[in-house]
């Protein structure tokens, strides 16, 4: 039988932080081992309750969603993979339902909850303490029959249906931020809007902001948009040819070190720069870079930055560390779901009218007129060109014509000259005169097949040119044609109004912005787990993998004397050093746990089971 939404996180229940035994449930323990799946989510109970533990309404379903998501369930179809019953032990009541959970979603995902869930993941990561952000935007492939807006997808490199995401991430590329969109915005004026919604998430008013950001927004009038604002700006220099530097002009150098597979394990990068003011705006310096990566290989760039509040150091060490954010995009993709669509819903332009900043573009018949045009003068210009290549041949032919003739015709010559001498010596004259009339005649008759030839190459390229000369005229007409109608043609309309009569849709994106503000937070718990994990076990390869089989992990949970234990049973089977590590590690996070909850719930201990069968034989009580 369904809940009723009233008992399950909905209506408008006002709800006070939960008390109770079990860590985020409140839940009784069983003073006997008891097995449940998923116990490792007890691990990120401290920081699930600080996002979502005093929340007003539906606590309980976005408890739920936050879970499956750290479970690995990273959209509604996967939760079927999940055990519930243990789900409700960890983090309070769940709804298994498919089509349950989809309602609430519905409901519960407008955009000021968004809005809500972006802050309160701005909490996790104190961004209001920030005032360097990374901004790019991430680019979802759409493969499905509606008809929507197409833009350039990266992956694929080329042009099909897309939604735009548009990320903001903290200098150290923690996700803080993310608005949707289609292509009806370019990327620079998305900046603009998505700046103005991030602003009111930080919590309070805040001095001017660094945005580091890649070529996307790169024009003199975005640049000076943004500067008027009071922000900064920091991003590469689109078009640079590798000659900036200067030789004879002083330089700076420094060196940045970046951890590989472990914390010792360093990689040593040199950089060597120069800085001065930018030729088209003195507001802004532009600084050329030389860096060398630990291999050796050397590549020359150029930055732009406004302001001059940071040092070039510090400026360089940003923009060369923008590939937080991209690894960041991939990880989000790959374990946090953030390319799942959640709904198929759309809208169509007609109802969105009011909700977008019209203006006025190219008309479609201007533009299928223009492109008529084009066409029709790209095939004149090829006709052109086919005149002057077919001029260049015939000359070509003639001349190599002119030259056989006039070999053949001095060879005639020679020919009766010596005709003329063989004539006038001795006895064997009439042998030689033979001989000789023989070899004139054949150059006689190669001189008459020659200009033969050449009177019928002669008229035949005259055809030629004719119909080419025909063509061309032809083809003149058909641009003079086009261009009179292209100056008849209104040249602009309303973008709106073309996209309502030509029957596009937008993809209803607010249930997947409300459930990737959750897989945000998500990312955001568990690196908050990771940092934790991180020092103790510094191993950079596979920390990830360890620590996502221990918060996946199965485990026992018993009441005793007044302590609730939970061991947990990760399938992954670890070598003594690593259990032993795994083990502080649990200890170091009992104690962090207990401190958040303390006075609310029984003090727990989590532990790493044995790997020993015998351990898990029920022995009698004493």
């Amino acid at each position: 039988e369904r809940p009723h939404r009233e008992e399950i996180g909905g209506g408008i229940r006002n709800y006070s932080l939960r008390s109770g035994e079990m860590v985020g449930s409140g839940e009784e323990v069983s003073e006997h081992p008891v097995l449940y799946h998923h116990a490792g989510e007890v691990l990120f109970s401290a920081w699930l309750d600080e996002v979502t533990g005093d929340l007003r309404e539906h606590r309980d379903i976005i408890r739920q969603w936050f879970a499956q998501v750290l479970q690995g369930a990273v959209n509604h179809e996967q939760s079927k993979r999940l055990a519930f019953r243990s789900l409700d032990f960890f983090v309070g009541p769940t709804i298994r339902s498919l089509n349950y959970q989809r309602d609430f979603l519905k409901d519960i995902a407008t955009h000021e909850r968004t809005l809500e869930m972006l802050e309160r993941n701005g909490g996790l990561l104190n961004v209001a303490e920030e005032r360097v952000f990374y901004y790019d935007p991430h680019v979802k492939q759409y493969t499905g029959v509606l008809k929507i807006l197409k833009g350039w997808c990266g992956s694929l490199g080329g042009i099909t249906k897309v939604m735009n995401m548009d990320f903001i991430h903290t200098q150290q590329g923690a996700p803080c931020f993310v608005q949707h969109y289609d292509n009806y915005y370019d990327m620079r004026e998305r900046f603009f809007i998505c700046r103005a919604a991030f602003l009111r998430i930080m919590g309070q008013q805040v001095g001017s902001l660094t945005w580091v950001i890649d070529r996307g927004v790169y024009s003199l009038q975005a640049l000076r948009q943004l500067m008027e604002t009071g922000d900064r700006i920091i991003t590469w220099e689109r078009g640079y040819a590798g000659d900036g530097w200067d030789e004879g002009k002083e330089s700076g150098t420094f060196v940045r070190m970046r951890p590989r597979n472990r914390a010792d394990d360093l990689l040593v990068y040199r950089f060597e720069w120069q800085a001065g003011e930018w030729a088209r705006d003195s507001r802004i310096q532009r600084i050329v870079v030389r860096a060398v990566n630990p291999k050796g290989n050397q590549i020359e760039v150029a930055i732009l930055a406004s302001g001059k509040e940071h040092s070039t150091e510090q400026i360089i060490g940003w923009m060369f560390s923008r590939w937080l954010q991209e690894n960041d995009f991939w990880y989000l993709d790959t374990h946090f779901g953030v390319k799942e669509l959640t709904s198929r819903a759309k809208g169509s332009y007609d109802g969105l009218a009011e909700q977008l900043t019209d203006r006025q573009v190219e008309s479609r018949e201007h533009k299928e007129v223009a492109k008529q045009k084009r066409k029709v003068d790209s095939r004149l210009a090829g006709l052109l060109f086919k005149r002057e290549k077919q001029e260049r041949q015939v000359q070509k032919k003639k001349e190599a014509s002119r030259e056989s003739r006039e070999g053949l015709e001095g060879e005639y010559r020679e020919l009766d000259e010596q005709l003329a001498v063989a004539g006038a010596t001795g006895e064997d004259a009439q042998k030689s005169c033979g001989e000789i009339l023989r070899k004139r005649q054949r150059c006689a008759r190669a001189l008459e097949r020659m200009r033969a030839k050449e009177t019928k190459e002669q008229e035949a390229s005259e055809k030629k040119r004719q119909q080419l000369e025909e063509e061309i005229e032809q083809g003149r007409k058909d641009s003079e044609e086009v261009e009179e109608k292209l100056l008849a043609t209104i040249r602009d309309e309303s973008r709106l109004q073309a996209l309502i009569e030509e029957q596009y849709w937008q993809l209803d994106s607010r249930r997947k912005a409300f459930m990737d503000a959750i897989r945000l937070s998500s990312r955001n718990i568990f690196y908050s787990l990771l940092n934790v994990f991180r020092p103790m076990y510094n191993n950079y390869r596979d920390d990830h993998v360890v620590l996502r089989e221990l918060t996946r992990s199965m485990g026992l949970v018993e009441k005793r004397d007044g302590l609730v234990i939970v061991q947990l049973l990760p399938a992954m089977e670890f070598p003594p050093k690593i259990r032993r590590i795994v083990k502080e590690f649990l200890k170091v996070m009992s104690e962090q746990i207990n401190e958040h909850f303390a006075g609310r719930y029984l003090p727990i201990c989590i532990e790493l089971a044995s790997d020993q069968p015998e351990a898990f034989v029920r022995r009698p009580r004493e």
